[in-house]
């Protein structure tokens, strides 16, 4: 399965934005891997025939959210919010 097709690691919800945590191992030239974390941040709304859409353009409305849910990730990917991986790399952000 490809990175691109496996489900968040975790996900972070204020209304309509979300921030979705992605974890990827990273192969080095040594032949070593380290978990590399990457979030995605979006908004969810429904347009004008009742379908859901997903954007990553956000309106003013929508900034304190992001800073909310994108807050959330951060700690998630740094170890405030879980144990360390014992895989990571130092100084490596997610």
């Amino acid at each position: 399965m490809s990175s691109s097709n496996r489900p968040p690691e975790e996900r972070f919800q204020a209304g309509g934005v979300s921030a979705s945590v992605f974890v990827n191992e990273v192969k080095r030239a040594d032949g070593s891997v380290f978990v590399a974390r990457k979030t995605v941040l979006q908004r969810t709304y429904m347009d004008g025939d009742g379908n859901y859409q997903s954007t990553a353009s956000l309106d003013v409305n929508d900034l304190p959210r992001a800073i909310l849910v994108l807050t959330k990730a951060f700690e998630h990917c740094s170890g405030l919010g879980r144990s360390a991986d014992a895989g990571d790399e130092p100084g490596v952000e997610g």
